[in-house]
C-alpha cells in the first residue's frame, strides 16, 4: 500500500496538525511520542508501528558474573581504584613520552661532557655580530646591482643586434632592387 499524501492523511485524521505539533513536545522514543507517532503513521497509511510502553516489557540488565580465576578467589577489585578517566590516561601517556625524551637528552649531555657550555656574550660580541650582519646585507645589495647591470647590458646587446640585423636586411633588399 502506497503512502498517502498530506491531504489524504488529513481526511483520514482531521487532528493531524495537532498530533504533529504535540509530537514535537516529546522526546523521541518515549511512550507518549510513540503513541502520537503511531496515530500519524495510521493516518498516512504506514504499516510501521512503534512499540508503546504498555506493550514493551522492560528488560532487566544482566549483571556480568565474575570470571573464575586460577587462584579460586572471586573477590572483585574495587571499581573506584581501577577506573581511570580518559584525561588521566592521556596525561600519564604524555608524561611517559616526555620523560623518555628528557632522559635521552640528559644522557646525550652526559656523553658530550662539558664540551658545549653556554657562552657568556658580551656587549662587544653582540655589536660585532650586528656589524657582520650589516656587511652581509651590503654585499647582497652590491651583488644585486651587478646582476641587474649585467642583465641590462645583455638586453641592450640583443636589442642592438636586432637593429643591426634589420638594417642589414633592408640594405640588402635595396641593393637587390638596384641591380
Amino acid at each position: 500500500m502506497a503512502q498517502k499524501s498530506y491531504a489524504e492523511a488529513k481526511k483520514a485524521n482531521p487532528n493531524l496538525d495537532k498530533l504533529i505539533k504535540e509530537r514535537k513536545g516529546y522526546e523521541k522514543g518515549s511512550t507518549d511520542y510513540n503513541k502520537v507517532q503511531n496515530q500519524i503513521n495510521k493516518a498516512y497509511g504506514v504499516a510501521k508501528m512503534r512499540p508503546e510502553a504498555a506493550k514493551m516489557a522492560p528488560k532487566p540488565k544482566a549483571k556480568p558474573a565474575p570470571k573464575p580465576t586460577l587462584k579460586g578467589s572471586t573477590t572483585p577489585k574495587p571499581v573506584a581504584a581501577v577506573k581511570k578517566t580518559k584525561a588521566s590516561i592521556r596525561e600519564t601517556a604524555q608524561n611517559r613520552r616526555k620523560g623518555a625524551r628528557y632522559e635521552k637528552r640528559d644522557a646525550m649531555k652526559e656523553l658530550r661532557g662539558s664540551k658545549k657550555t653556554p657562552k657568556d656574550r658580551t656587549v662587544a660580541q653582540g655589536a660585532d655580530r650586528a656589524d657582520r650582519r650589516a656587511e652581509r646585507k651590503q654585499d647582497r645589495a652590491k651583488n644585486k646591482a651587478k646582476r641587474q647591470g649585467a642583465r641590462a647590458v645583455k638586453k641592450a646587446g640583443r636589442k642592438v643586434t636586432r637593429m643591426v640585423g634589420r638594417a642589414a636586411s633592408t640594405l640588402e633588399n635595396k641593393l637587390k632592387g638596384l641591380s
